[in-house]
């Protein structure tokens, strides 16, 4: 399989997990096999519990979801307020 490009986008905070992180870039990952996006995150450090919402484009899907090329992954966290 060849490698394929993703691009992480992190918002309300999350950024903070990921070392060199470009607010205006998100985070540029060539990936050599299929992965789930949970696994990412994961290995990323990203804490589960910080994660509510991934969306691949403008579609939420699961955190089960399979990334493919030139996917741009959306990770929000919990909202909150008062």
């Amino acid at each position: 399989m060849s490698k394929f490009v993703i691009n992480l986008k992190f918002y309300g905070g999350l950024y903070r997990y990921i070392n060199n992180y470009s607010k205006e870039r998100g985070l540029y990952l060539e990936l050599n096999t299929r992965k789930k996006i949970i696994d990412i995150l994961i290995k990323l450090g990203v804490p589960r519990n910080k994660i509510v919402l991934i969306m691949a484009g403008n579609k939420p899907v699961s955190i089960d979801y399979f990334v493919k090329g030139n996917d741009v992954i959306k990770v929000f966290p919990p909202i909150g307020g008062g």
